[in-house]
């Protein structure tokens, strides 16, 4: 990819309306929120843009990146897990994290260049590419492989008495989109089952609480339903 000169691109866009909508992000508290502008901004700078890599290529470590946002070691990592485990951000196979909006609008961004530089018109490039409201919304690629209705429908027939999902808000799309992306249906499939077998989260408990869909697809939630946090004792109690 042409490395574009970082004088030709003194500001970072920044879509206020993502950052306020985005479930992934807004679900964090708010040090993490700040943690992950941070890293942001270091992944606009990078030399390979949206990447967290070294100039010379190679992906920054864990601790390295701890270190570059003002951390320790000592406990403080656990902010980077977060991000990566509720579909804030993701590795790579080299092990180097990113952001995918950040490296999608760059790939864009020199599409366009390079087709203007050759005399083309970079607005025709692909279908729909320039349309800027499109390209504020949150990245639906995914959207044609997810079936969300049966989705839901697996929720009412898996958790009958859990709250009916009357509306299929952007938020909880936004819920299905990361942890479709992150886990698959089969998993997707297999905490709905736990869950509507949990006798705590159906509200057989001396809190008063009782699960529903957003609180099972939210990253801290899922993951702990899926690791057989909420599993009834006796159940856990008799298997091998």
């Amino acid at each position: 990819m042409t490395n574009i000169k970082k004088k030709d691109l003194p500001h970072m866009p920044f879509y206020v309306g993502d950052w306020l909508k985005c479930p992934e992000v807004r679900a964090l508290p708010p040090d993490y929120r700040g943690l992950w502008f941070d890293l942001l901004c270091y992944m606009w700078e990078s030399t390979e843009r949206g990447v967290m890599v070294t100039p010379n290529g190679r992906p920054y470590t864990d601790d390295e990146i701890i270190r570059m946002v003002g951390l320790d070691n000592q406990n403080s990592g656990i902010w980077l897990t977060t991000l990566l485990t509720g579909g804030v951000c993701y590795r790579r196979p080299d092990g180097a994290i990113f952001s995918k909006r950040m490296v999608k609008d760059e790939q864009i961004r020199h599409k366009r260049h390079e087709t203007g530089s050759k005399g083309g018109n970079p607005a025709l490039l692909v279908k729909g590419i320039d349309n800027s409201e499109d390209n504020q919304k949150p990245d639906n690629d995914n959207d044609n492989d997810i079936d969300f209705d049966l989705i839901i429908t697996l929720y009412h027939d898996l958790c009958p008495n859990m709250a009916k999902v009357e509306k299929l808000t952007d938020l909880r799309k936004g819920f299905i989109r990361a942890r479709y992306a992150e886990y698959g249906i089969e998993k997707i499939t297999t905490v709905l089952r736990q869950a509507g077998e949990s006798n705590f989260l159906n509200g057989k408990n001396d809190r008063g609480f009782r699960s529903d869909f957003e609180w099972l697809m939210r990253p801290n939630n899922f993951i702990k339903v899926l690791e057989g946090k909420y599993q009834n004792k006796e159940a856990a109690w008799m298997m091998p």
